[in-house]
């Protein structure tokens, strides 16, 4: 059962939250913009333009607002998962899986580049491109081949 937060601590749980695995950015929290009075106000100059109340009530969206995440389109199913798993079991141990897979494909990481492909890389930066390490290997080739 989760524990009971008292209503005089709830600010400080929204902008400085606990460590997880997938971590609020208070930063975006402090930057996000929305403007209450945008309908109101948009309603009132229709009105005043002229406009019938038919016609203001199809006011224009606000676009002064922060606009929302897309991490539910990008992994709906790997946030499914989780929620599902945390449905059905209600044990952070028994779903810490899908949390985990979540967390590395929206934080992901090149994998380590091998021996070969930092040789190349190099070398191409040399300007030589695949011709440095193609000639060692060749050698290496004739060396063992015999050619009549």
């Amino acid at each position: 059962m989760a524990a009971t937060i008292p209503s005089t601590e709830w600010v400080s749980l929204i902008y400085n939250p606990p460590a997880t695995a997938a971590p609020a950015s208070a930063e975006g929290l402090r930057q996000m913009k929305f403007d209450k009075d945008h309908f109101s106000r948009a309603y009132l100059l229709c009105r005043g333009r002229g406009g019938t109340e038919q016609q203001c009530k199809q006011l224009p969206e606000d676009t002064h607002v922060t606009p929302r995440t897309n991490t539910m389109e990008l992994y709906k199913k790997e946030l499914v998962d989780a929620i599902e798993c945390m449905a059905d079991h209600g044990d952070a141990q028994k779903c810490n899986h899908y949390t985990e897979a979540a967390f590395k494909k929206m934080h992901y990481e090149e994998p380590a580049k091998g021996t070969l492909a930092k040789l190349t890389g190099t070398a191409e930066n040399i300007g030589y491109g695949k011709v440095a390490v193609g000639l060692p290997v060749a050698f290496m080739a004739y060396r063992f081949i015999k050619f009549a």
